[in-house]
């Protein structure tokens, strides 16, 4: 198999390119007439992109798992990164899972980090008691992390970049 960082970057480029044709499609039909049809594709597609984006990380996890021989594949990763001298790393790295665990489980204290680093974040978090990230918006679904293409692209670079860490201190991993 490729390298899962190289496949999982591929797929989520691939996904969103077509998720955005398809997107486009329906913002056009929908300025000729208001059908509920097309605001369930847009409302479709924005869950296509959050559960790909947590399939994502969840994959990986599962791969450092096995690569790390450690019951929790992300938190080995951390000791990988901590050990590695790569702090900064490190930091984007908690802040994506964190994100990707507010996204699969709600409010906690993920969130709460979240919330309180708002205006430092790479991607929008929304307020527990918002209804909408963009108000007007036919296509939004329910969540507190904004899943948009650059909350994807961010999230599977720092996978890519910590796959890379771990590979060059196993020296097995891709």
């Amino acid at each position: 198999m490729h390298a899962y960082s190289d496949l999982v970057q591929s797929m989520i480029y691939g996904v969103s390119s077509e998720l955005e044709n398809c997107d486009t499609q329906a913002l056009l039909q929908l300025s000729n007439g208001a059908e509920t049809y097309h605001v369930k594709i847009l409302q479709r597609n924005n869950l296509h992109r959050t559960v790909l984006v947590i399939g994502a990380l969840s994959l990986f996890e599962a791969r450092l798992q096995d690569e790390l021989g450690v019951k929790k594949g992300l938190d080995g990763a951390k000791a990988v990164l901590k050990t590695s001298g790569e702090i900064a790393l490190l930091g984007e790295f908690e802040i994506y899972i964190k994100a990707i665990n507010v996204l699969k489980h709600g409010q906690g204290s993920s969130y709460d980090y979240l919330v309180s680093r708002r205006d430092k974040l790479p991607f929008n978090v929304k307020n527990f008691d918002d209804s909408f990230f963009n108000k007007g918006d036919v296509g939004e679904v329910d969540t507190l992390v904004e899943v948009n293409l650059p909350f994807m692209m961010g999230c599977v670079d720092v996978v890519a970049k910590v796959a890379h860490v771990v590979n060059s201190v196993r020296g097995t991993f891709s």
